[in-house]
């Protein structure tokens, strides 16, 4: 828990039905899963992100939650205000 809030986990795959399990999983200790995508990109791109996040966050003291804040603290540049460019 961060300030009251459950940790967002990422979660990137190709099976649904697993999937399923592991949002369960990730719930059942107390976390918030979200969709990161299929394998193809998602995984690569959660890499990316988490050596970005454990470089900034140990080797330079950024504090972690604000290199990524809540989504609630995206206002109308979150996810449902993205268009697709022309």
């Amino acid at each position: 828990m961060f300030d009251g809030r459950p940790l967002g986990v990422p979660l990137s795959g190709d099976n649904e039905q697993a999937l399923a399990v592991v949002r369960q999983l990730v719930r059942d200790v107390g976390c918030e899963p979200f969709a990161a995508g299929e394998l193809d990109q998602g995984a690569a791109l959660l890499e990316a992100t988490a050596a970005l996040r454990i470089r900034l966050w140990v080797g330079e003291g950024v504090d972690a939650q604000s290199v990524a804040p809540p989504g609630e603290s995206a206002g109308p540049l979150g996810p449902a205000a993205v268009t697709p460019s022309s």
